[in-house]
């Protein structure tokens, strides 16, 4: 069996009525999973998360292998087919998809990390003869700030559940993961057929948001039974709190404009889906990515490309300045180092992850493949097909210099990729290193009763 259809894909910020358009969809005759694969109902959402495991895990692993994490606004990057990892995670995806709903003629699923992925997930599913749908679910910001405030104080995390007084960081952070999801999924959606279910909206009247969906993303025809089931599953009272476009007004102004034109477009399926928002979507998208950028840290600052080596009574050392791009970059190194020497190798200066994908020697006699080793403060695996180097701190990569007598030139290419995400792994792998040189120094402890 094969993927057939066109499956309805869920999209939106985690908290803005992903699980209860999921149940809705459900009981119109979608197929959104087995339920043994999904998490099981908790205090936090009574109704059941309808998320598979497996894909959720998958999404997560995304974002890391993007340089992007679930709770911040970090934008897929516009080369992302050229990261190594690109066409091994396209097809991880392709896998999954088919494990999951090979054979299904009525679809989708419900993951709020798809929303960060769209375009990976469009690569998988075009692979696959697929035409997707998207139902794009918008809650008033300061709900889902107030209701993420509620879930973490539960959970210990923060103080007052204070509702109308935003507590920060969760509620300023929580309001800019919306604007970063909510423009995202009409973004990336541009194009496909799509309805944007405002979640106050599909409280207040379920029939109306229902014969949305029905009309622009169901390919099948519910029964009278199964779309009076499917309004039975909207409880009103789920909605706690009554925001308005004017409880926006002491925000940045890029909150309540996409606030605004995300309304628009939930009463207008028609012009959403005939382009009428678009401009006006990249517009705050461009805005808000500016925004981004100015609030966060410059992850990838200029560096070094250092070489040095012990022997030989030349320079000991080939130093070359570079700014990293986050992308394929290549150098040439001329390495004046005795043959058999070791040379240190230092490609970036603060802790990142370092793709190689081209390491040659060049020499008279010709090209030869240079050994990569990890030094004192690096480790190096094997992923996607290539080598990556995990740098926390000096000397991570150590080279052998080749045979001839002669100068050689060392070409490498090289893509540094740096992140929250991957700092944490970084620092992951020191205390782990830090750790086996604490278990290898200690002292041998004479069993208990045996001294």
């Amino acid at each position: 069996m094969s993927l057939t259809g066109e499956p309805i894909i869920i999209l939106g910020v985690f908290r803005s009525g992903t699980s209860a358009l999921s149940a809705t969809l459900e009981q119109l005759g979608a197929f959104l999973g087995q339920a043994n694969d999904f998490f099981p109902p908790n205090e936090n959402n009574l109704g059941g998360y309808w998320e598979i495991r497996d894909q959720q895990e998958l999404n997560l692993r995304g974002y890391a292998v993007f340089g992007m994490n679930f709770y911040q606004v970090d934008r897929l990057p516009e080369d992302w087919r050229e990261n190594p990892a690109a066409t091994t995670y396209v097809n991880e995806l392709r896998a999954l998809l088919n494990a999951k709903f090979s054979g299904q003629a009525q679809w989708g699923w419900k993951e709020p990390g798809t929303t960060g992925l769209v375009p990976i997930y469009k690569d998988a599913l075009a692979a696959e003869g697929i035409t997707p749908r998207y139902a794009i679910c918008v809650r008033h910001p300061l709900s889902v700030a107030a209701s993420q405030i509620a879930r973490q104080t539960k959970w210990g995390l923060d103080g007052p559940q204070g509702v109308r007084n935003l507590h920060p960081p969760i509620g300023e952070h929580t309001v800019g993961l919306w604007i970063h999801y909510t423009l995202s999924a009409l973004r990336e959606t541009k194009g496909s057929p799509r309805v944007v279910v405002s979640y106050e909206g599909f409280l207040e009247n379920p029939a109306r948001t229902i014969e949305q969906i029905t009309n622009t993303l169901v390919s099948w025809k519910p029964s009278p039974e199964q779309t009076a089931a499917a309004i039975a599953t909207v409880k009103p009272e789920w909605s706690h709190n009554r925001y308005t476009l004017d409880d926006l007004k002491t925000w940045p102004a890029v909150v309540g404009k996409t606030y605004d034109v995300a309304l628009r477009a939930a009463n207008d399926t028609a012009g959403l889906n005939q382009g009428r928002f678009d401009e006006e979507v990249d517009a705050l998208w461009n805005e808000w990515g500016r925004m981004s950028k100015m609030a966060r840290p410059i992850l990838l600052p200029a560096g070094q490309l250092i070489f040095s080596w012990r022997e030989g009574p030349a320079s000991n050392s080939y130093i070359e300045k570079y700014s990293p791009t986050g992308t394929w970059q290549s150098f040439r190194a001329p390495i004046a180092a005795p043959a058999g020497s070791e040379i240190f190798v230092d490609p970036y200066q603060t802790p990142c992850h370092v793709w190689i994908r081209k390491a040659i020697w060049h020499t008279a006699e010709g090209e030869r493949k240079a050994i990569l080793n990890p030094g004192p403060n690096g480790v190096i695996e094997e992923a996607f097909g290539m080598k990556r180097l995990t740098i926390f701190g000096p000397n991570p990569l150590i080279l052998q210099a080749p045979g001839g007598g002669a100068t050689a030139e060392l070409e490498l290419e090289m893509m540094i990729q740096s992140s929250p995400t991957v700092l944490t792994h970084a620092v992951s792998m020191l205390k782990g290193r830090l750790d086996q040189v604490r278990r290898t120094a200690a002292p041998q402890q004479m069993p208990m009763g045996r001294r």
